[in-house]
């Protein structure tokens, strides 16, 4: 309904997902119901390594190139050193998961109210620090993001120069997109804070990364005109990035690239190359 000439009849719509099961069926039924609000579109899904290895780049069986200096760091002693109650933590995420599976059933009143913030605290603040755009990282995660914005850039690129594929869309993971969010820098998504207790307002995972989170990409050009704008939509909500423009949130696609292959170049290679 909000793009009707994207999905036109006839339309071309790539969509492709991480080998992840969750990740296929959110693509299997996102495809199904376009193809029931339009059965003429021209709809191909793809699930594989090659896939995952840009939607999902944190896969060690899919991405070489992790550095060992980036997994120690994720995988080993910072989270060791703050993840002592680990039955509590268990606790916690089986007790959020119950609202989930329709039971009516809720294990919220084994903790205080003390206690639940203090879990949202920390469970926000070790995301922030492995996945999003703290100093601690080194900037490690947004390199590793790198793989997808390319994929973005190109597609988009093919897309504007006149290419058949109308839509494309792509199905990965949460641990991702907060990633990703702060590589595109959108507005509010590249705090730099140490104060976990400040990063659980500033930063709060249930606004980064909800379920169903997305990213949209909107492309807009005006007949017999070579200039073409983009909006990008947060969650279905108009988010603005550090491009000059004097239409924002539009901005020309020139400029955004651009803006984005310089940010790409100045990223530090984990493997110091």
């Amino acid at each position: 309904r909000n793009f009707p000439e994207v999905f036109r009849s006839g339309a071309v719509v790539d969509a492709q997902a991480t080998l992840v099961v969750r990740c296929v069926l959110s693509m299997a039924a996102f495809c199904e119901r376009l193809k029931e609000l339009n059965p003429r579109l021209e709809v191909s899904r793809t699930a594989g390594r090659r896939t995952t290895r840009y939607l999902n780049f944190y896969s060690k069986p899919t991405n070489p190139t992790l550095s060992r200096e980036y997994l120690e760091f994720a995988d080993g002693e910072f989270v060791r050193t703050i993840d002592a109650q680990k039955l509590m933590k268990g606790l916690f995420y089986f007790a959020a998961d119950m609202q989930n599976v329709g039971l009516g059933i809720s294990f919220y009143d084994l903790f205080t109210t003390d206690e639940l913030y203090g879990l949202n605290v920390y469970d926000n603040y070790k995301y922030y620090v492995i996945r999003g755009p703290s100093p601690l990282n080194r900037r490690f995660p947004q390199y590793y993001a790198k793989a997808l914005l390319e994929d973005f850039l190109t597609r988009a690129d093919r897309a504007v120069e006149g290419g058949a594929v109308s839509a494309d869309l792509r199905f990965g993971h949460d641990g991702n997109l907060m990633t990703f969010v702060s590589l595109l820098q959108f507005e509010g998504c590249d705090v730099v804070e140490s104060d976990p207790e400040k990063i659980a307002q500033m930063w709060p995972l249930y606004r980064i990364s909800p379920m169903a989170a997305n990213i949209q990409l909107v492309f807009y050009r005006k007949k017999a005109s070579d200039d073409v704008l983009v909006k990008f939509l947060y969650n279905e909500r108009e988010v603005r990035i550090p491009v000059a423009s004097d239409l924002a949130p539009y901005y020309r696609w020139n400029d955004v690239r651009d803006f984005y292959r310089n940010v790409m170049e100045n990223l530090p290679d984990p493997a110091g190359k």
